[in-house]
C-alpha cells in the first residue's frame, strides 16, 4: 500500500530552516508512527537531514538539522568577504565562482538564523477542538481524557465496521 502524503502549498516555509518548502517531514518517522503523526513542511535537505530519527521536540530537531548545516557549509560561511574592487580585478570565471559562494554564503546564513513564529507550537484537540500549546510536537490532545474518549470512539467505529 501507498503512504499518502498531501501536496505541499503554495508559500509555505520551511519549518528548520524558512526556505521555500518541497514536502512534508513527518515528526515521527513514517516507518515508526505511519500515519499518525504530524506534518511539518519542509524543503529537500532539511528533511532528508532528520532522515528517521526521532527528537524529542520540534526544537529539538531544528538544532540537530542547523547543526549539520553548519558542519556541511563550513567553509562557505568562514568564506572571506570581497569588495568591488577586488572582484573586478578577477578573471570572469573565477569571478563567477567566487559570486556563486558569496551567495551561498548569504542563504546558509539567512537559513540558520530562521526562527519559527511565536504560536508555531499550539494545536487544536482532535477531541474537544480546543486550542493548546503542545508539550511534545506529535502531541494531539488537550488532556488525557480527551485522549480516551477519542480512541475509545475510533475503537468503537472500527468494530461498527467489522460487524457490517
Amino acid at each position: 500500500m501507498r503512504k499518502y502524503t498531501p501536496a505541499i502549498k503554495g508559500g509555505e516555509t520551511c519549518a528548520y530552516c524558512g526556505e521555500a518548502a518541497t514536502g512534508y517531514d513527518h515528526f515521527i518517522p513514517y516507518c515508526l508512527a505511519g500515519e499518525n503523526t504530524p506534518l511539518y513542511p519542509a524543503c529537500i535537505e532539511c528533511n532528508s537531514i532528520a532522515g528517521s530519527r526521532v527528537f524529542d521536540s520540534l526544537s529539538a530537531k531544528r538544532s540537530y538539522i542547523h547543526a549539520r548545516l553548519r558542519k556541511r557549509y563550513k567553509a562557505a560561511i568562514r568564506s572571506a568577504d570581497w569588495t568591488q574592487d577586488e572582484l573586478s580585478q578577477l578573471e570572469p570565471k573565477l569571478k563567477s565562482i567566487v559570486i556563486e559562494k558569496l551567495r551561498l554564503r548569504e542563504v546558509i546564513i539567512r537559513r540558520l538564523s530562521f526562527r519559527l513564529p511565536q504560536n508555531y507550537g499550539e494545536a487544536k484537540c482532535k477531541c474537544c477542538k480546543s486550542v493548546f500549546s503542545r508539550k511534545r510536537d506529535w502531541q494531539s490532545f488537550c488532556c488525557p481524557d480527551c485522549r480516551i474518549n477519542y480512541f475509545r470512539g475510533t475503537q468503537s467505529r472500527l468494530q461498527r465496521g467489522l460487524k457490517d
